[in-house]
């Protein structure tokens, strides 16, 4: 019998079931990591920031065994895995934290699906991103730094301050 290759795995969820699928996982003691993005909304002359998933209907999953795997496609809202040909495609373990510093630090930063030429790689050395490994591009006239999520064809751009990177 294979062993289960275990790491962070990306599913589709039916659209708007992003939290409620999350929920069921927690609550099945299954980790799952629901990535947020504030945004400032506009409702009747108001105005409200609004949580909003910043990949919508993505979730990531880490799964460690084949009944985990399982149990992930039972839950209510579950679509179907990401997958790489024919094989669930695996997330690197650095994407996933570094997703996890940018949204857990309410950084200013913008998801784009454009295409950009490979930058010089660099870590952050500090302040409140520190330890984060992205990549240094020129984008609108300003140094920024990028982060690509390949699977879900998306690169996260955060403008910083000078003299935090190494």
């Amino acid at each position: 019998m294979n062993s289960f290759p275990s790491g962070w795995y990306v599913i589709y969820t039916r659209p708007r079931y992003e939290r409620k699928v999350a929920t069921v996982l927690d609550f099945k003691s299954i980790l799952s990591f629901l990535p947020m993005n504030y945004s400032l909304r506009i409702w009747g002359g108001k105005k409200r920031y609004v949580e909003m998933p910043m990949f919508p209907s993505y979730l990531f999953v880490f799964l460690d065994d084949i009944s985990k795997y399982y149990e992930v496609m039972k839950a209510e809202g579950f679509l179907y895995y990401v997958k790489f040909g024919k094989q669930i495609a695996r997330v690197s373990e650095v994407i996933v934290n570094n997703i996890r510093l940018i949204t857990g630090e309410r950084t200013s930063y913008e998801i784009t699906s454009e295409e950009y030429s490979p930058g010089r790689q660099v870590t952050i050395t500090q302040g409140a991103l520190k330890d984060l490994s992205a990549e240094v591009i020129r984008a609108e006239g300003k140094e920024k730094i990028l982060i690509r999520v390949n699977l879900l064809k998306r690169n996260i751009l955060v403008t910083l301050p000078q003299g935090v990177v190494a």
